[in-house]
């Protein structure tokens, strides 16, 4: 189980450029019956920051940069950071 307050920013589409901003804040219970560690609650900062830019005039079509960072606020153990580059495309079925 998740709540989290989310505080989102976005840009797009400065000559083909786009940006996503967001910070949150999560309360996160894993189920009793999980084979994880269950510390009942945990309290999990994720600030993530994405840079992407447009391929063409289809929107759908980009190459990303993302950054992501979980910091266990309860047991620093379990801090970790996330980069991801990569295409993403889809389809605009009309």
């Amino acid at each position: 189980f998740n709540y989290y307050p989310e505080f989102h920013y976005s840009i797009t589409r400065i000559k083909n450029f786009g940006m996503d901003v967001s910070l949150n804040l999560l309360w996160q219970r894993i189920s009793d019956n999980s084979n994880f560690v269950n510390r009942k609650w945990i309290s999990i900062f994720n600030p993530f920051v994405s840079l992407y830019y447009f391929t063409s005039k289809n929107v759908a079509n980009k190459v990303y940069f993302r950054f992501s960072y979980f910091d266990n606020l309860d047991d620093g153990r379990y801090n970790f950071t996330q980069l991801q580059i990569g295409y993403k495309t889809g389809f605009n079925f009309k």
